[in-house]
């Protein structure tokens, strides 16, 4: 009698742990057939979003054309401010005569830089050592002050095509100064 009531005690302790033989732990989601269908994901979290495309958002720019002329004008900020970022050293320089090294910078500061470099190289005399550095220090001077000024202009032509909002929120994200 003890080892039928037993047997039955671990019998019904089994089908309720397995949730009454539905071959499913409690706990575990279950929808019955014709039952709810499961719960959509939630848009913020279906697929990750560009950069640009999350600015449009931000911005709330919806016509196309609109938003061909910002993007176009935001574009030219990133990458004049990325010409900034390279002088800064934020980016691999370029090292004449060393393979896989980025040429990032114009004709005049490119060829004072392959002075200097081949000057350093051919153990030149002290004198031709501060000539080749001077003439790179004043290309490169040069360089950057165009580059600041090309950054500026690119600012205040994005700047002519938004409101004091989409320009605050451009500020925020770093786009704008």
């Amino acid at each position: 009698m003890i080892m039928s009531t037993l047997k039955k005690l671990i019998l019904f302790g089994c089908i309720g742990v397995f949730g009454f033989g539905n071959g499913r732990l409690m706990g575990q989601d279950f929808t019955p057939p014709g039952g709810p269908p499961p719960r959509p994901v939630p848009v913020k979290y279906a697929r990750p979003v560009g950069t640009m495309e999350m600015l449009r958002q931000q911005l709330a720019i919806v016509d196309n054309a609109q938003w061909a002329l910002v993007s176009e004008k935001i574009r030219a900020v990133l990458d004049a401010r990325e010409k900034l970022a390279v002088e800064f050293g934020s980016h691999p320089r370029h090292f004449p005569g060393v393979a896989g090294s980025n040429n990032i910078n114009s004709g005049t500061t490119l060829k004072a830089e392959e002075e200097l470099f081949n000057a350093i190289l051919d153990n030149a005399p002290e004198s031709d050592l501060a000539a080749a550095m001077s003439a790179f220090k004043s290309a490169a001077r040069a360089e950057s002050k165009a580059n600041e000024e090309a950054y500026a202009k690119a600012q205040e032509a994005l700047r002519g095509l938004l409101n004091a909002k989409q320009q605050a929120q451009l500020t925020l994200f770093g786009v704008l100064k």
